[in-house]
């Protein structure tokens, strides 16, 4: 611009602008029309349109000349073509002026400057009725399941003098194909409240039109006025499904879906419940704080309902879920205030399914999943208690920390199995129960001080129980204590005479002393010690077959035979004893005594094919592996002819053969056990821990390819029966085996590695 030019617009610019500013709309636009004829593309071309606009709304407010307010306002729209607001009016104006086309044609460019203004669409649909009725049902369909979807035809209503079947007159001459008017007249029908007759209308309009959500929409409203929620429910989903996304389709469903869920809840039809509240999360709605606890609620019910009627596994999904949704129900709680009810009752629901699923796992030997929601309960417990909150029962941790213990055991972490008792003592110092399984684990641990603490407490709180005083006294042996054992053991006794259990510990107590002297000779002193064991256990074989090996160490045959046929007679339908002097009649080398014992026995237990496999491994203990495996085959016949037709046989078979396979794995004659495992295979072929077992043996004498079929039909049928276990075991087998493979080891690691695959799992 030049300066010239500048010179003489730019006082111009600055008069209009007061102007405007003092309200003289027709002088500054008489001023910037100036300034536009000089320069049509001058900036002030936008303040130039405001003033048409400005003194348009006023010649509004003063009633002036419609034609004036007309002229304004197109001068507005010319110059600022894409401002919505400017057309808007100016079709009102040209309502007002009735000329229903032009304000039609304005409100069209409105619309299609700002399609989401419902003012805009409103006015468009109500002057479309006059010129172009297609029109305001395109608009009505458009707009249906708004906020407020009657609006529209309210006016149309209003025009018409409330008289609904004149308000489409006009649209009688539009051809119906896709059921516009039926539509339109199912909908006057709906406002008047005449719901029969709209959902008789609606349905021929949806017959005619499937594939219209807003058809759908309002046929489903009409269904839903007639309490028939379940179709109303069916028609909003297919116009959800069909892309209509309003709030009020959105309320609708929300509103019938809630419906449904109190009838389902009603009636315990608890899948149906669930589906509902499902289907109401799944809708962009701010009602999902209410029903998330009612969804966690119904899951919670429905894993009691399949607990009662089916089963534990059928019942973990379904508290799984619950489980779920109240966790981050106490998650979303913790961040919000004024909701500490709420967090004590998600925290009651959490605590509530972390002990039935824990149970439940431990139910379906799930041990692992059993002992992380035991750890997850016991946290949370720990930290209420923590907190002082009293509501906590002592008597839930105590059986909570128990369980955990129990299942520390079955996957062999006893250190943290005696840390969850300690805990349980902890709580409840007085548990008889705890302390009886921590005496126990300390007994085996042969952590003997804290065996006999335990055994003593528990004598403490039970007072006179036999099995105690004979724990507590095999604790006290072992840590030095022989004569406080001696007195318990006899305590026990005089509780329960027939206290086996006891009469062998005191009898143990003794024994390496009795054999030390039948060792060197000192058969007197032997026989000594015996005698004052027979004066307090005078029913116990044992001590009386000892009795035997010292008098045939002295030489004295019919003394030695006397004492065994004592031993005999205390219980002759007893195998156990049979066999314990079978044993010292090999160990004594009594060949002509030992046929006529072993005679007596078979005559008893010629049935009986436990006897017979005991009976040869007693002798393959004194390295008689000829008359061993006489007998083993023995315990075979007798087995298959006793149990024969029975459907248990091949069980049997198998449990027999592997019975006397792992005896000989035990003195390492690997390919004498192949050939029971193989006995056992035969009788269970499917068995997939005996291809386990005899892969394992095959690999100890170094036959490797056999060794890799066994363990590959092993790993097979293993993984059909999904035995996670075994198959662990087997891989673990081949690929110790595969580093020998590879070359000569060091004989201690290998020796290492074999006794650690002989052999996890014998049953």
């Amino acid at each position: 611009m030049s300066k010239r030019r500048f010179d003489r617009e730019g006082p111009l610019i600055e008069q209009g602008a007061q102007a405007f500013a003092a309200g003289d709309y027709p002088t500054a636009i008489k001023i910037w029309t100036r300034i536009i004829a000089m320069d049509p593309t001058h900036e002030v071309k936008t303040k130039l349109a405001e003033a048409h606009f400005r003194h348009a709304l006023t010649l509004y407010s003063s009633h002036g000349h419609l034609n004036a307010i007309i002229s304004d306002l197109s001068v507005a729209a010319r110059h600022e073509p894409n401002w919505p607001l400017y057309w808007y009016h100016l079709g009102l104006a040209y309502g007002r002026a009735g000329i229903p086309s032009k304000a039609l044609s304005s409100l069209r460019k409105a619309v299609a400057l700002d399609p989401n203004s419902e003012r805009f669409l409103y006015h468009q649909a109500v002057f479309a009725l006059e010129t172009n009725p297609g029109e305001t049902l395109k608009i009505l369909m458009n707009q249906a399941g708004s906020a407020d979807p009657w609006k529209y035809l309210e006016v149309l209503f209003d025009l018409r003098q409330q008289q609904p079947d004149l308000a489409y007159h006009s649209a009688q001459d539009i051809a119906d194909e896709k059921g516009e008017v039926i539509f339109l007249k199912g909908i006057a029908a709906q406002m008047q409240e005449r719901y029969d007759l709209s959902r008789q209308l609606l349905y021929m309009a949806l017959g005619k039109n499937p594939t219209n959500p807003a058809m759908a929409y309002y046929l489903g409203f009409s269904c839903y006025k007639e309490n028939d929620i379940e179709t109303a429910t069916r028609l909003w989903e297919a116009a959800y499904a069909a892309g209509l996304r309003t709030p009020g389709i959105e309320s609708a469903l929300v509103a019938a879906y809630y419906n449904q869920a109190l009838g389902h809840a009603l009636n315990h039809r608890l899948d149906d419940l669930i589906a509902c509240l499902q289907s109401i999360l799944r809708l962009p709605t701010e009602s999902g704080a209410e029903i998330r606890p009612m969804l966690a609620l119904s899951y919670f019910l429905k894993g009691n309902k399949m607990l009662e009627v089916d089963s534990v596994s059928a019942a973990i999904p379904f508290w799984q879920q619950a489980l779920t949704g109240y966790e981050d129900l106490l998650r979303s709680a913790s961040t919000q205030m004024d909701q500490e009810d709420n967090q004590r009752h998600y925290l009651n629901q959490t605590h509530k399914l972390y002990h039935n699923l824990a149970l439940a796992y431990d139910l379906t030997e799930k041990v692992d999943l059993a002992i992380m929601n035991w750890e997850r309960l016991i946290k949370t417990w720990r930290n209420r208690y923590k907190s002082g909150n009293p509501e906590v029962n002592r008597e839930l941790i105590v059986a909570a920390y128990r369980h955990l213990a129990d299942d520390y055991q079955k996957i062999g972490r006893i250190k943290d199995a005696l840390a969850a008792y300690g805990m349980a003592l902890k709580h409840s110092p007085d548990l008889l129960e705890v302390h009886e399984e921590l005496g126990e684990l300390y007994l085996a641990g042969q952590e003997w001080p804290r065996a006999a603490h335990h055994w003593s407490e528990v004598v403490r709180i039970k007072g006179d129980g036999t099995d105690a005083y004979t724990k507590l006294g095999m604790a006290l042996q072992r840590d030095g204590q022989p004569e406080r054992a001696l007195e318990c053991w006899q305590r026990a006794l005089e509780l329960e005479p027939k206290n086996r259990a006891a009469k062998n510990e005191i009898f143990r107590s003794r024994e390496p002393e009795i054999l030390r002297n039948i060792e060197r000779g000192r058969y007197d002193h032997a026989l000594e010690i015996l005698e004052e064991l027979l004066a307090i256990l005078p029913d116990l074989p044992i001590v009386r077959i000892m009795m035997s090996d010292a008098y045939w160490g002295k030489g004295r045959r019919s003394h030695a035979m006397d004492q065994i046929e004592r031993a005999i007679a205390i219980n002759p339908r007893d195998p156990t004893i049979w066999i314990e002097v079978i044993q010292s009649l090999l160990f004594n080398k009594r060949s002509k005594e030992l046929i006529a014992i072993v005679d007596g026995a078979e005559s008893q237990f010629a049935d009986d094919y436990v006897f017979y496999i005991s009976l040869g491994h007693a002798y393959l203990d004194f390295d008689r592996d000829r008359k061993a495996v006489a007998y083993y085959d023995k315990a075979l016949e007798v087995a298959r002819r006793k149990r024969e037709g029975d459907p248990t046989l091949p069980e049997v078979l198998a449990q027999i053969a592997l019975e006397i396979a792992w005896k000989w794995v035990d003195l390492s004659e690997f390919g004498k056990a192949r050939k029971f495992f193989k006995v056992g295979i035969e009788a269970q072929p499917n068995k997939a821990n005996l291809h386990y077992f005899l892969g394992c043996a095959l690999a100890e004498d170094r036959l490797l390819a056999e060794a890799e079929q066994s363990w590959s039909l092993a790993e097979s049928l293993a993984q059909a029966q999904s035995d996670e276990k075994l198959i662990y075991q087997i891989r673990a087998a081949r690929a110790s085996f595969s580093e020998m493979r590879e070359g000569p080891r060091d004989l201690e690691e290998l020796m290492r590695l074999m006794k650690l695959l002989k052999y996890r799992d014998r049953t």
